[in-house]
């Protein structure tokens, strides 16, 4: 049973409208609020290991039956599925802006204008043009940011914010990976099987991002989540993490966050989301350069906290953006830790505890068991260290790896990612 939105989105060709869904399936940005949410029963539950081959050879066939130009659609799918996060370039190429993805994008671009020529009043050939182009422009402008970025992590000028990390109950580690994969639209980047003594249980962990990790690809440097499969038993979520902020560029699907087990708690203007281990995220419908926008975490004491991440890894405080006038606004004295441009990577929130939300000026930090901090990735020393594990001034853990380590394991990762993450999700029937 799918839960269904009226739409408030601009209404683009169907042409372009055709080829954006293939990267994921949009939820509007219009308003909602569940005030008792029904959880689905484990029928409906299906996870993206329990899909058929059969079933995806299916999809294919009606894709390419109903294609008026198949070659160019295996294509357009190629080159999405790169956009998307689905490939990792086997050797990390030396310029990111002359990269396999825009190249493919520029071509594709140049064979629509030729159609257009022999048939100037096709609306679907204009409507692809338009979102060609502006994927060839975004792309661009992505690739010019990790060509300036790589050299400088690569030599240890500046370390990198890269992923949020999550340690969950093994009982709920395929629900996480539905969730994040189905319901918030990122994609499989990497399995591994991180050090035991990193505080991962079996050790197993899910690497998630919106597009490609590694800074030398011209659609790189996407910020990721990892989910971390734990040992048996339910885990506390504390009140340390407050939400993880994503810019979610094709929405998400409220029907998937259900089938994960996951809960809408609010949705007007922005989304609340209880994910399945119990931790926030918080979603809007926007397009930024990297969707994974921040992760918000309650501190004891902000000045504290700004002086450590300041003189350890370089980053800068500034006053919280709180863009969208929808959501809450920060809690007085917050401040967003940044590398630069806080619209270009990733940051920490840092909210003082006594001012956060449902919590009292006596409450005491409970780090809990779920978040396990962030990871940075640094030159630093020595690059080809693999992984160091240090904590904050607050209790929260702070992982640090190598930058040649890190894209190392970037590129064995995708080569030995199982093909059921690349998978669809499975159609829900009453």
């Amino acid at each position: 049973m799918t839960l269904t939105m009226p739409t408030m989105m601009t209404q683009r060709t169907s042409a372009a409208a055709s080829i954006a869904s293939k990267l994921s399936q949009p939820l509007s940005r219009h308003a909602l609020r569940l005030s008792s949410p029904r959880r689905l029963s484990p029928r409906y539950r299906a996870h993206p290991s329990d899909i058929t081959s059969a079933g995806v050879e299916d999809e294919r066939h009606q894709h390419q039956s109903s294609a008026r130009f198949p070659s160019r659609r295996t294509a357009v799918a190629s080159t999405l599925g790169l956009l998307a996060g689905g490939a990792v370039a086997a050797v990390v190429p030396s310029h990111a802006a002359a990269g396999e993805v825009l190249a493919q994008l520029q071509r594709l671009l140049a064979e629509n204008e030729v159609d257009i020529l022999a048939d100037p009043e096709n609306e679907a050939l204009l409507g692809q043009r338009t979102f060609f182009e502006k994927q060839v422009a975004r792309t661009q402008n992505n690739a010019n940011f990790v060509d300036a970025l790589r050299p400088r992590v690569a030599a240890g000028e500046v370390p990198y914010l890269q992923r949020v990390v999550l340690t969950v109950d093994k009982a709920l580690f395929d629900d996480e990976i539905y969730f994040w994969k189905n319901a918030m639209g990122m994609r499989v980047t990497r399995e591994v099987n991180a050090d035991a003594a990193l505080g991962t249980g079996s050790g197993k962990s899910v690497i998630f991002a919106f597009g490609q990790e590694t800074l030398g690809a011209d659609d790189g440097g996407k910020a990721a989540v990892e989910i971390r499969e734990g040992p048996e038993g339910t885990r506390s979520v504390g009140n340390g993490l407050s939400y993880i902020s994503l810019s979610v560029p094709y929405g998400i699907r409220v029907s998937r966050i259900y089938e994960a087990g996951g809960e809408l708690v609010y949705g007007f203007g922005y989304f609340d989301v209880r994910a399945p281990s119990g931790y926030m995220v918080r979603a809007q419908v926007a397009k930024r350069r990297d969707p994974v926008e921040l992760v918000a975490i309650n501190v004891p004491s902000v000045k504290v906290a700004v002086k450590y991440y300041s003189e350890t890894f370089g980053m800068t405080a500034q006053k919280p953006q709180d863009n969208n006038g929808y959501a809450p606004r920060s809690p007085p004295g917050s401040r967003l830790m940044t590398f630069g441009d806080p619209d270009a990577t990733m940051g920490i929130l840092l909210q003082p505890i006594a001012f956060a939300d449902r919590l009292s000026a006596k409450t005491k930090l409970e780090v809990g068991e779920v978040f396990q901090g962030v990871v940075f990735v640094s030159s630093i020393g020595d690059p080809t260290y693999k992984e160091s594990k240090r904590v904050d001034p607050s209790g929260f853990a702070v992982e640090v790896e190598g930058y040649e380590a890190w894209e190392a394991g970037i590129t064995s990762g995708a080569d030995t990612l199982p093909p059921k993450y690349n998978l669809p999700p499975p159609s829900v029937q009453d």
